[in-house]
C-alpha cells in the first residue's frame, strides 16, 4: 500500500501477498523517504544518465564473469525501476531458472 501524503512512511510492504502465501502471522515493512545526499548515501531508484549507464555496463561485464554463481536483481542491480509486485516477480523467475539449471 503506498501512503504518499498523510504518514511519514511512503509505503507499507507486506510480503506473503507476493506468492500467495497463506500463514497466521506476517511480516511488513514500511519505508521512509530520506532525500539523497551525494557521498552520503545511495539513490534509492537508478538516475538514468549517460555517465550512470557506463558505469552499469562495466558492473554487468563484471557480472557475467561469475556465471551465475551469484544473482543480482533489483533496481540497482538490473539499471530499471520496478514496483515490488514487478521484482518479487523477477526475483522468482530468476531463482526458478537458477535452481532447473542446477538440476
Amino acid at each position: 500500500m503506498n501512503y504518499p501524503n498523510h504518514y511519514e512512511f511512503t509505503r507499507i510492504t507486506e510480503f506473503k501477498h507476493f506468492i500467495g502465501q497463506v500463514l497466521p502471522k506476517t511480516t511488513i515493512s514500511r519505508e521512509y523517504p530520506i532525500p539523497h545526499i551525494p557521498g552520503e548515501n545511495d539513490p534509492y531508484y537508478p538516475i538514468p544518465r549517460k555517465e550512470n549507464d557506463e558505469i552499469f555496463q562495466k558492473y554487468h561485464k563484471e557480472v557475467k564473469k561469475l556465471n551465475g554463481s551469484v544473482l543480482f536483481l533489483g533496481r540497482l542491480a538490473d539499471y530499471k525501476y520496478y514496483n515490488m509486485d514487478q521484482i518479487a516477480a523477477r526475483a522468482l523467475t530468476i531463482f526458478e531458472k537458477q535452481i532447473c539449471r542446477q538440476e
